[in-house]
């Protein structure tokens, strides 16, 4: 009988050996080990552009990237990168990577079937032959082509690229997307179900947005400012079904004409509405309230006729309040609408037809946000991608009266203040000199008087800042706050004295001169009389 024997060392070793092997096998695994077939498609496209020209006044950043190519060093493959499970590329940013000449049908470029993102834009090349084929990339979900001098038409066989969300092709001269003299919405447009963010501002769109839009299921920004559109297809309700958070419809060419629909309700996912400089008319809709999202609305330059919306408080998210060049109306103050605003940071409420006083708290209590944090701990001075907003505020040119409030002091993260073009009167408070944060005052034309309060913040504003204001003085007015009280020099007081003084002086001098007259016409008289030689001698008569 055969006994089988093992001893504890010779297993020891062999799990030891099993999970050192296991563990390398894993750490290799799950490093980003490229197949060999793509570096082999990476070489094969550097060698389709030999020669490499960077332009860098298009592109101050431009980098030959393909140069460093070589097979022998991953990391070397600059813009590349590969999947860390199958080692197929997955990324290509070439972005201004000095490439140019012709891009062929045939290209290397086109065999990476695993591509999820590509980016060609700031590249040059001198035939567009290879649009159509970029359908063969059918993985792709960032596509960006833009400012590489394309024209023509958008291919239709884009809309094989099912699963685009983001499409850029601005800065060409395509019949496409961002200043391109686009006429009409491209329908292929209507099968990238997974598009997120179409921009399409700045072109020769006229007539209605089409309601398909509103049906793509992952839409959540479109940009169609800077067109000629003038209505919506269809009933505006189909808004509320769709995904969008971002509806830019600003500066339509022959503009938006009517109402806003007081349609909005609780299923909006709405964060940014803008639909400024058009000739929107009638009254804000109050139904906004429900799209408690809401973080920017802009309705400047149209021809809104409402009072000041207390209601807007009701919207917790808002940072961010335009109601700049309308019909507005009456006043911003109301013991029955108390406002507190947790997250505003700016708001203009300029060119309207505000009346009535500016209270002490005012603003105060509007935004946490723009009060009491310190510098260092400040949040980004910009809200969204296309907003460049600062903590602002800005009620100029309205009709407000009273005092400025020395309670604004309060408002240490302020850095725009514009109280321009009103008939505030009184003095600049001293206590605005304290607002560090402040980079932009304007208090011109106004009633306002006194010296202007001395520091970095306002002594370092333009003088225009506060012409308009008779009374005003001090830096940066070149009026002195000193020129009524400076005591006249000693010569003056002798030469020129006082208007009462001058008059008690003749005075005196009348009641001297008249009687010496008086006295030496008698003496005169009785010396003609009585000693005519004598008199003759005096006088030489």
């Amino acid at each position: 009988m055969v006994k089988l024997c093992f001893h504890v060392s010779s297993i020891s070793h062999f799990l030891c050996c099993v999970f050192v092997s296991s563990f390398f096998v894993k750490t290799l695994v799950s490093q980003p080990f490229p197949r060999p077939d793509q570096i082999e498609i990476l070489l094969a496209f550097k060698n389709e552009f030999p020669i490499l020209k960077c332009d860098f006044r298009k592109w101050s950043d431009s980098k030959q990237k393909t140069k460093s190519w070589t097979s022998k060093d991953v990391k070397s493959f600059d813009g590349v990168v590969f999947d860390n499970d199958t080692g197929v590329v997955t990324k290509l940013d070439l972005l201004g990577a000095c490439l140019s000449g012709t891009l062929r049908a045939n290209s290397s470029l086109f065999r990476f079937h695993h591509l999820r993102y590509l980016d060609l834009s700031y590249n040059y090349f001198d035939s567009f032959s290879f649009l159509p084929e970029l359908s063969k990339l059918t993985n792709l979900e960032v596509l960006d082509l833009s400012y590489m001098g394309l024209a023509g038409e958008i291919s239709s066989s884009f809309s094989s690229l099912n699963r685009l969300t983001h499409l850029t092709l601005s800065g060409n001269e395509l019949i496409g997307l961002t200043n391109c003299s686009i006429n009409k919405f491209p329908t292929f447009i209507k099968n990238l179900q997974k598009l997120q963010f179409l921009y399409m501002a700045n072109n020769m769109l006229k007539g209605e947005v089409p309601k398909w839009l509103w049906s793509m299921p992952s839409l959540n920004g479109l940009l169609l400012s800077g067109n000629s559109l003038n209505s919506f297809e269809g009933s505006p309700i189909v808004v509320l079904n769709s995904s969008l958070i971002s509806l830019d419809l600003r500066i339509s060419g022959s503009r938006i004409i009517g109402k806003l629909p007081d349609i909005f309700d609780t299923r909006s996912s709405l964060r940014i509405l803008d639909v400024s400089h058009n000739q929107i008319a009638g009254k804000l809709p109050m139904s906004l309230t429900n799209c408690t999202n809401l973080e920017v609305i802009n309705v400047e330059s149209n021809r809104i006729v409402d009072l000041f919306p207390f209601w807007l408080k009701d919207l917790p998210k808002l940072k961010v309040v335009v109601l700049r060049s309308n019909m507005f109306h009456g006043p911003i103050y109301s013991h029955q609408h108390p406002l507190s605003f947790p997250q505003l940071r700016m708001v203009d409420i300029s060119r309207n037809k505000f009346t009535g006083r500016l209270p002490h708290d005012y603003f105060v209590t509007w935004s946490t946000p723009m009060i009491g944090t310190p510098r260092e701990a400040r949040e980004p001075l910009y809200i969204g991608d296309d907003y460049s907003y600062r903590k602002d505020s800005r009620i100029y040119y309205n009709d407000f009266t009273g005092h400025i409030p020395s309670s604004w002091a309060n408002l240490t993260r302020l850095e725009s203040l514009d109280l321009s073009g009103n008939q505030l009167s009184g003095k600049i408070p001293h206590e605005l000199a304290s607002l560090s944060f402040l980079e932009y005052i304007n208090v011109s034309h106004n009633k306002l008087s006194g010296q202007i309060p001395q520091s970095t913040q306002l002594g370092g504003q333009p003088k225009s800042s506060f012409e308009g204001n008779l009374n005003l003085c001090g830096l940066p007015l070149q009026e002195s706050c000193f020129r009524y009280h400076t005591p006249s020099a000693p010569e003056e007081h002798h030469l020129k004295p006082p208007k009462r003084e001058q008059v008690l002086n003749w005075k005196a001098v009348a009641m001297g001169y008249g009687p010496g007259v008086l006295f030496g016409l008698v003496i005169g008289q009785v010396l003609y009389s009585y000693k005519p030689v004598l008199f003759y001698k005096l006088f030489r008569l």
